[in-house]
């Protein structure tokens, strides 16, 4: 720094001061003037991504029943939140209801040492989530075409490159990822979220299961009724806490516009958007990257693959492209008899097939996920926003059902109907 450089400006975190009294708070501010704001703006947690709090206190000392539901519904709303309970003194039982209630740290207002600290190793935490890994969904645009297949491999041609992967299976009743790789879970999704409020890096590993190939895996419960019970906040609360320690994501068993796919699509960094050479995932395609521009997803966020991939077909890579108004990001060529070898032997196509163009395909795939310069040069979802400006013949148009619009700042939001 030169001498005539002013010091750098030190931004104090946020934090969200509920339920104290007008004394108390200000109590509060004082005590941790040097250490955070201290503000009574719920609103602050529906913030951007990477701007809003991730710390909230709760103070049990004026009316603790009420103060306790506060922090239940706090939990409920926010699950990625931290959230501390404060109290006149430390009573077990109290300490007890505060946790089982979603608080993650207990102290005294008094104590103001004793919450700076607690409030730091906080920050530390919700400054790591900000620099995660990237959450990939595939997404495929309809029924059968391959994206567990895709999701696994991918995941499989990541660690081959030395990266730190995890696989969540979204599916709550029939997802397939375990039964791909022949394994058994020990631990479910339930059991994860069920402890987010006290969830660690060490903790979350102690919860995955491990393939031999490097892949971590998270699953719905076995039980149909099971999945029910997880609400989507909750997964897109894991999916986050999750690229605090990998380098990916990977989410595989979308197939609908529900509230948990919105949910684990919003939380996503990229959506590879999956079909096949038919009219049937063309029109579909369109249909998906129409909700998704309705969401006003980034431009950089959607990718297409086709899988199955013919050079011969009719519909190639230029008429998807005329079609969708968006480059073919990647073509996985058909294999079949090798995709259903390593399924049926439950290992990945790298070791069933080794030689295979699919395995070189999705090689290619994983490079360009991981940051490649070839990754840089393929197109991106802007030539989607930009096909309006671009006259279509009619031959080059799909028609496309309405879609009732979707705001994406709206937190109540409704599925999108495509009928």
């Amino acid at each position: 720094m030169r001498p005539s450089d002013p010091p750098p400006v030190q931004v104090r975190p946020t934090v969200v001061l509920l339920e104290a009294s007008q004394e108390r708070f200000a109590l509060a501010a004082s005590a941790l003037a040097s250490t955070a704001v201290v503000t009574k703006d719920l609103a602050i947690l529906a913030a951007p991504a990477g701007t809003k709090t991730r710390v909230v206190l709760v103070d049990l000392a004026a009316n603790l029943e009420r103060a306790l539901q506060r922090l239940e519904e706090v939990h409920a709303a926010a699950p990625y939140a931290q959230i501390v309970a404060l109290a006149a003194k430390k009573d077990p039982d109290v300490i007890l209801r505060a946790m089982r209630a979603g608080a993650c740290e207990f102290a005294l207002l008094g104590e103001g040492s004793e919450l700076a600290s607690i409030l730091g190793k906080l920050f530390k935490r919700a400054s790591a989530e900000q620099t995660g890994g990237a959450i990939v969904s595939v997404f495929p645009a309809k029924g059968g075409i391959g994206a567990t297949t895709l999701a696994i491999n991918l995941a499989g041609a990541l660690c081959a490159k030395g990266k730190r992967v995890l696989v969540v299976d979204i599916d709550r009743h029939l997802g397939d990822v375990f039964v791909s790789l022949d394994m058994t879970p020990r631990y479910s999704m339930a059991d994860i979220v069920g402890n987010l409020h006290r969830l660690d890096g060490d903790l979350l590993l102690s919860s995955l299961d491990r393939h031999p190939s490097g892949i971590y895996i998270v699953a719905q419960p076995d039980s149909l009724e099971g999945g029910e019970t997880i609400a989507p906040s909750q997964v897109s609360a894991l999916l986050r806490f999750a690229a605090m320690h990998f380098d990916f994501v990977i989410c595989d068993g979308l197939y609908s516009f529900d509230e948990l796919s919105l949910a684990v699509l919003d939380a996503s960094s990229r959506i590879e958007l999956m079909l096949a050479q038919d009219v049937v995932s063309l029109k579909n395609a369109k249909r998906c990257l129409d909700i998704f521009h309705r969401l006003d997803y980034d431009e950089k966020k959607v990718s297409l693959v086709v899988n199955r991939f013919h050079k011969k077909s009719p519909i190639d890579r230029l008429a998807i492209t005329e079609n969708l108004g968006l480059p073919v990001r990647a073509a996985l060529t058909n294999d079949s008899p090798s995709v259903l070898d390593a399924v049926n032997r439950g290992v990945l196509l790298k070791q069933a097939a080794p030689r295979s163009q699919l395995t070189a395909d999705i090689d290619e795939l994983a490079a360009s996920l991981a940051g490649t310069p070839e990754a840089k040069r393929r197109g991106g979802f802007g030539a989607f926003f930009r096909r309006s400006d671009t006259p279509q013949t009619e031959d080059a148009r799909l028609s496309t059902p309405s879609i009732k619009k979707v705001g994406a700042t709206d937190a109540a939001r409704r599925t999108p109907q495509t009928s």
